[in-house]
């Protein structure tokens, strides 16, 4: 594996919305990710159906979905999305959005999130490579 084949991790908007529940369970911000979340699974959950992953990017997947994703929701399970967490998602997809237009990552970005891309996410990349696991 070559260091172009991983996305940048700041291209990634799971982990931005990770970071941003982070911040949510420090009480650093009082506006909820859990919509996000919601999207962000129901996006893994498509992606896992129309994905070919290979069997080396399983586990290292799994793991990713676990911590950036079920791992919060499950935190977020008693909570409500209020309107204005509507609102603040809304504003931090725009700002997701602006950071990638002003970093000329749209193209990349849109290419790896509609599948027609061969980047590998961050995690898994790095996994397999700390793990010296043959993935061709």
């Amino acid at each position: 594996m070559k260091d172009n084949e991983v996305m940048r991790f700041d291209y990634i908007f799971s982990y931005w919305i990770f970071a941003w529940w982070i911040l949510y369970e420090m009480k650093l911000t009082t506006a909820n990710p859990k919509l996000l979340l919601y999207i962000a699974l129901l996006y893994i959950i498509i992606v896992s159906i129309l994905a070919k992953k290979k069997k080396c990017q399983v586990v290292p997947f799994s793991i990713a979905v676990l911590v950036l994703k079920l791992i919060p929701l499950y935190s977020l399970r008693n909570t409500v999305i209020t309107e204005s967490d509507i609102y603040y998602s809304i504003l931090f997809f725009l700002v997701y959005l602006s950071w990638l237009s002003i970093n000329d990552g749209v193209k990349e970005v849109y290419d790896f999130y509609s599948l027609s891309s061969s980047l590998m996410p961050p995690f898994e990349y790095y996994f397999i490579k700390f793990f010296h696991i043959e993935c061709s």
